[in-house]
Parts: C-alpha cells; sequence; structure tokens
C-alpha cells in the first residue's frame, strides 16, 4: 500500500488560521499550541526533544554517520543523517489525524540535498510506517524552509512521529535547525 500524502498547500491551510505566513514559506508553525493530553481542537504543536538544538546538541536525536553541532544547529557531513521519535501525546487515533514537520536547512560550502521523511514508529523508531518524504534543494549560505505533510494511518499505541532528515549531497555539510512537528485533525 503506498501512503497517501495530501498537498501541502492543504495541509498548511488549516495551519494559516493559527499562524502567519511569510512570503515563500509554509505557516509558522512555531506559532502554534503545544498539544495536551486532554485533547486539541485544530492543529497543536508534539513535543520535539530539542528541535532547536540548544540543549545538549544531540538530546532526543538519533545520529546516523558524522553529525556534529555548532552554532546551535546539527551539521550533517554528506552521506549522514538524524532522527527522532517525537510522542503523540493527544487522545485522538493517528489514523484520523495529520502531520507536518517544518525546519529549516543550510549548506556550508555549497549547495546541496536533502530528504525529509515522516512515519508513524514506536518510540524508538521501530515498525515505522512511511506517511510522506520529499527532497529539497539546500542553498549555499542561505536559510531554506523545509515542509512536509502526511495523513495518518491506522497505528498501535502508542504510536510517534518519526522524523528523519538526510543529507543527500556529495561535497557540503548541510545545517539543521528549527525543526517543529505538529498534529491536525482539521487539516486532513
Amino acid at each position: 500500500m503506498i501512503p497517501r500524502a495530501i498537498p501541502l498547500g492543504l495541509a498548511l491551510a488549516a495551519f494559516a488560521l493559527s499562524a502567519p505566513v511569510a512570503a515563500g514559506e509554509g505557516g509558522n508553525l512555531a506559532g502554534l499550541p503545544a498539544c495536551s493530553s486532554q485533547g486539541n481542537p485544530g492543529a497543536c504543536r508534539l513535543p520535539i526533544v530539542n528541535g532547536d538544538f540548544t540543549a545538549d546538541p544531540y538530546t532526543g536525536w538519533e545520529r546516523d554517520g558524522t553529525v556534529s553541532h555548532a552554532d546551535g544547529a546539527a551539521m550533517l557531513t554528506p552521506g549522514s543523517s538524524i532522527r527522532q521519535a517525537v510522542a503523540i501525546n493527544t487522545l485522538g487515533d493517528p489514523a484520523e489525524a495529520g502531520y507536518a514537520v517544518q525546519l529549516r536547512v543550510l549548506g556550508e560550502s555549497d549547495d546541496g540535498e536533502v530528504e525529509l521523511r515522516l512515519a508513524l514508529s514506536d518510540d524508538q523508531g521501530g515498525h515505522a510506517v512511511p506517511l510522506a518524504s520529499t527532497r529539497a534543494t539546500v542553498r549555499r549560505h542561505a536559510w531554506t524552509t523545509v515542509d512536509l505533510s502526511g495523513a495518518g494511518v491506522p497505528f498501535a499505541a502508542p504510536a510517534h512521529v518519526l522524523v528523519s532528515v538526510a543529507n543527500l549531497g556529495p561535497s557540503t555539510r548541510v545545517q539543521l535547525d528549527d525543526v517543529h512537528v505538529v498534529e491536525s485533525v482539521d487539516a486532513f
């Protein structure tokens, strides 16, 4: 079965009511309220750990390959990746919601490419069921916002949203920062 992808415009349209939109970017997911275990109408931010990489650099993140830290950002060398299983602490069924991730990337010495994946998983990132993926161009010395969304699917509790970012470029390190994950029951 191929996971169904939700057009990003539709997904972020629901967020636009709660968050301002800047030219060339999706909605500001950081401006949404935090999700609570009491239930959440509309869209809310899931509790990603250290999405701004200002705490102990790797708290909450699993690394594959050479990943370093500088200036409040993760640095992914070519071929390396980073991922985190983010708890879904709401009362809703993952199949009745949609999920979105937004992050910023920057190429250090050249343009490059990253792959962003979104899946449902267990708390260790295992038994992953893909929801969506995209590849994005990373610009040299310029921050680029990357957005991705996907509709939920049935998944045993306790479900987590698995966010994975890989540096596909052949030659440049990629800086990664400001990772936000959202659950929405309205847009999906």
